[in-house]
């Protein structure tokens, strides 16, 4: 074994806790937790331009142990948030049913940001508040990018 191979090795087997735990703390940083389930990655794309009229928004819940409704949303990057259903109409809450997942997905229920008052900037994060009906109030962040 050379000796830059083995340096490389010492620091390589020195740094891989130190890498896994930057990255398990990265990953928690997207999960949000009510009392009946987690909230998983809220996230959108970047915008091209400010002021974009129209941007979804998507995520994931899990361990959803108690039926939920998400009854409105806030943010102040935008001038309101719209809860959309599966048909692309707006609806009032948004059913959280119990089970492993649920998604909203481009297809199904999310969310709909209105007059952004800042360009989507990739990796970057936004604030979002959530608000729901048995669950209270939820602080997450937008992440910015490829879900």
């Amino acid at each position: 074994m050379t000796d830059h191979r083995r340096r490389t090795t010492v620091l390589a087997v020195a740094l891989g806790p130190i890498l896994a735990v930057t990255r398990d703390r990265a990953a928690l940083a997207h999960e949000y937790y009510t009392r009946s389930f987690t909230i998983i990655h809220p996230w959108s794309l970047p915008t091209a331009t400010d002021r974009t009229a129209r941007v979804p928004v998507y995520m994931k819940f899990e361990q959803i142990a108690a039926p939920d409704r998400l009854v409105g949303a806030i943010s102040r990057v935008t001038a309101s948030v719209e809860l959309v259903g599966p048909d692309g109409a707006r609806v009032d809450a948004i059913d959280i049913p119990v089970g492993p997942t649920h998604e909203f997905t481009a297809d199904g229920p999310h969310l709909v940001l209105v007059d952004l008052a800042t360009r989507f900037r990739m990796g970057r994060q936004y604030p979002l508040t959530l608000h729901f009906e048995r669950s209270g109030t939820v602080d997450t962040d937008i992440s910015i990018g490829d879900d």
